[in-house]
């Protein structure tokens, strides 16, 4: 009888994130973010309830279900970033949509003002060593909210401005970030 008690319960990485992230939005236009924080998204499975006359029996649903992830972006001096989502909000709904703020990477698309509004968002966590080790990988991707803005002119020094933006997501894929494989997205061999 091989009894090894607490030692089959060690952790195998006690290495902690140091909190820094890349992230690269996929298929879509001429957008560029300072982002200075993600906040993961809720992951659940939604609980079906079956009753019977004795008691409610709770059952797992039949698939996952997501919140939104949300970005804290630090505003530009002339509010590009700000104005460049804005535009994607109000054109996702068919409210306007400005194609001079807004173009497309690939200019011979078929532009569908209720299809061409997602994209694929990669954000890569780093370790203590500054290098990728996992990437989550958010599909068909639209922002659903912006957060409020505080200007104060109550201040003497300089002061910077934040906002957040939540998006909505069909799916996550997470895939773990082997060192000195080529990923799609980054050569890691390179670091």
């Amino acid at each position: 009888m091989n009894n090894l008690g607490i030692y089959e319960k060690q952790l195998e990485n006690v290495n902690i994130l140091n909190g820094k992230f890349n992230i690269t939005f996929h298929r879509i236009f001429d957008l560029t973010l300072e982002c200075v924080g993600f906040s993961f998204p809720n992951v659940y499975v939604p609980i079906l309830e079956q009753n019977n006359i004795f008691n409610t029996i709770k059952h797992p649903g039949s698939k996952i279900e997501f919140g939104e992830f949300t970005l804290k972006i630090r505003l530009d001096e002339n509010c590009i970033s700000l104005i460049k989502l804005y535009s994607w909000m109000r054109g996702i709904t068919g409210t306007s949509f400005d194609e001079a703020i807004l173009q497309f990477d690939n200019e011979n698309e078929v532009y569908n003002p209720r299809g061409n509004f997602f994209t694929d968002v990669s954000i890569i966590p780093l370790t203590g060593k500054i290098l990728p080790s996992v990437e989550f990988n958010f599909n068909d991707c639209f922002p659903t909210s912006l957060g409020s803005l505080e200007f104060a002119n109550i201040t003497d020094d300089y002061s910077e401005i934040f906002y957040t933006v939540s998006f909505s997501f069909t799916d996550l894929k997470i895939k773990k970030i082997i060192p000195g494989q080529s990923g799609p997205f980054f050569d890691t061999s390179k670091t």
